[in-house]
């Protein structure tokens, strides 16, 4: 992959805005947008730039479609576009599907944490918050977050003081852990005591089972001597 690494302003990073080629698959297109979004932003660009530096990073069916829209908007008598804002705008009315907003949030309203561990849960919420690209109070996100929480944890997160996202997903790592430590220092206990408890009654049947056996044979008599 061809990649132009830019100089960052006053950081001495370079940083590279990887190519994009087009592909109908949502979710490539999405990470892709928001990493050039993060890159723009660290850089710094001036925005009489910011659209012929995304622009010279679309290849193959994205060039195309970009060079299309360029010359359909000059034969209409249509301005340029020279901001970002709008060309993010045509690049996400071509390259995200209709249909992808609607089942995006039908998964983020039905998703729940069921057989996920927190770390996965966390990720798996936090990449659909992402999706929807939802603007909200951090007091709805947080609600949101522990109403698809396991309910044996989130009853016990809900009573303790939190104020952000990342104050209740340490709250719920933690009382998981705690609810592990907890559980492994009772069984193990009481497998032993079931454990020992079973040999002490199941030895001395073997040892009278065999008792038994050897009498029984010692007390046959053959009677042709």
């Amino acid at each position: 992959m061809n990649t132009r690494a830019y100089q960052a302003k006053d950081l001495g990073i370079k940083v590279d805005i990887l190519e994009f080629e087009g592909r109908l698959q949502p979710n490539d297109f999405i990470y892709w947008l928001c990493t050039v979004e993060r890159v723009l932003e660290l850089k710094d660009v001036p925005d009489d730039k910011l659209v012929k530096l995304v622009a010279i990073k679309l290849k193959k069916h994205a060039s195309i479609w970009w060079e299309n829209l360029k010359r359909q908007r000059e034969r209409e008598g249509r301005n340029k576009i020279k901001t970002w804002d709008k060309m993010r705008r045509e690049l996400t009315r071509k390259f995200l599907l209709e249909y992808y907003s609607q089942e995006v949030f039908i998964e983020f309203h039905n998703s729940k944490q069921n057989s996920l561990t927190i770390e996965e849960y966390t990720m798996e919420f936090e990449e659909l918050l992402m999706k929807c690209n939802i603007q909200e109070p951090e007091e709805q996100t947080v609600a949101r977050y522990l109403g698809r929480l396991s309910e044996e944890i989130a009853n016990v997160v809900q009573l303790q003081p939190f104020w952000t996202l990342n104050d209740v997903i340490r709250l719920a790592l933690k009382v998981k852990k705690q609810m592990i430590q907890r559980k492994n220092n009772c069984f193990p206990k009481d497998r032993n005591v079931s454990n020992s408890s079973k040999q002490r009654w199941v030895t001395p049947q073997n040892n009278e089972d065999h008792g038994s056996s050897s009498s029984s044979k010692s007390s046959k008599r053959c009677f042709k001597c």
